[in-house]
């Protein structure tokens, strides 16, 4: 399970890649392939690309954000202004707030966050808000 983190109502841009039926070989199901043209099909993908963590990562971050750890939810562009200036903090002095080191309880490891990947997703997600506060656009999450 994992909770993306993205622009509500976003720009996409479409783009050419190996058709995912087909494998670019243009034979589908014992036909010609009806989803490509060439071996190529057309994606969507967001132009600011959306931010995925784990349940429990997620959760851990927004509890650090100050934030209710719901599995789902919207910041407005009020709220954005907030969560930016929180997630400079974060990136910055918040860090130890979401280091973990590894653990094991009988068969599960928990493969614990390092500073590294604290500060790498805060920057993602910090990243995203800046996109969203300047198009005057939330973020969701689910």
């Amino acid at each position: 399970m994992s909770i993306n983190f993205g622009i509500q109502g976003g720009a996409y841009s479409l783009v050419d890649t190996e058709c995912y039926c087909c494998d670019g070989t243009m034979v589908y199901a014992g036909g010609p392939c009806v989803h490509c043209k060439n071996g190529i099909t057309q994606v969507a993908e967001p132009e600011v690309p959306d931010v995925q963590f784990s349940n429990a990562n997620a959760r851990e971050f927004l509890v650090a954000l100050g934030e209710t750890p719901e599995c789902y939810g919207i910041w407005e562009s009020d709220r954005l202004l907030v969560i930016r200036d929180r997630l400079v903090l974060l990136s910055t002095a918040g860090v130890d707030l979401l280091v973990k080191d590894l653990t094991r309880d009988g068969n599960m490891i928990h493969c614990g966050r390092d500073a590294d990947y604290v500060r790498r997703r805060a920057a993602q997600l910090l990243a995203l808000v800046r996109s969203a506060i300047e198009k005057k656009l939330p973020v969701s999450w689910g």
